[in-house]
């Protein structure tokens, strides 16, 4: 008898787009080895019958920057999400806005504010420690994908969370939030980059403006805009 174990689960999207990303656009390696992930649609990608432990995941395409993704594989896998960075033979299709983040760390957070996407805190206050809240989102969110990755931008409380389902005007957290939020405090999508020489570099889509945080969500590093 042969037994099948679901033993990592990761949801992909395009960096730029936000789409999901399809299976013959990438390519995946586990601790160094070729590996073919099971396809369940919408970005959704299952790793099966994985021995139990850490493990390396690396994703890359032509069209994308590589991706090196540490995880844990275990009897019940949370959605782990994953978003490509466009590479140099990326075809953006519309206006896209370069910026070079200098930093001193390997990797940051940036979190593109766009003009008619609002998801903000709609109680008066959101707890500490709770894994949901409801909040009010804009009709741009309703075909967003989920779950995805969000900065809380709350002055010295600002936290990454990532919010894995978002329905009738209550979002949920993977993780219990690290701070409590007042009403309206906003949730912004974003992504998270790997920095090289002291600089990362990200595109974002018709952004107005980005906000820019290191893996703690608190301390903002100089961007600019190209």
């Amino acid at each position: 008898m042969i037994n099948i174990r679901v033993s990592a689960v990761f949801r992909i999207t395009d960096g730029f787009t936000g789409k999901p990303v399809p299976m013959g656009a990438f390519k995946a390696e586990i601790d160094g080895l070729p590996v073919k992930p099971l396809s369940k649609g919408d970005g959704y990608f299952v790793f099966l019958n994985l021995e139990s432990g850490e493990h390396t995941l690396r994703i890359y395409g032509y069209l994308y920057q590589d991706e090196l993704i540490m995880f844990n594989s275990s009897e019940h896998p949370a959605v782990q999400v994953v978003t490509l960075k466009p590479g140099e033979h990326y075809r953006y299709g519309v206006d896209a806005r370069h910026y070079e983040i200098e930093c001193d760390i390997d990797s940051v957070w940036a979190a593109s504010d766009i003009e008619g996407m609002e998801l903000k805190v709609a109680e008066d206050k959101a707890d500490e420690g709770v894994t949901e809240a409801n909040v009010f989102a804009s009709a741009a969110f309703s075909t967003h994908g989920y779950p995805d990755n969000f900065l809380i931008l709350d002055g010295k409380k600002s936290e990454i969370v990532c919010i894995e389902m978002l329905d009738e005007g209550k979002a949920n957290f993977t993780m219990p939030l690290k701070y409590a939020h007042k009403r309206g405090t906003r949730f912004i999508p974003a992504q998270h980059f790997r920095a090289e020489g002291g600089k990362a570099e990200a595109v974002f889509r018709k952004a107005d403006t980005i906000q820019v945080f290191k893996d703690d969500g608190k301390v903002p590093v100089e961007i600019h805009a190209e």
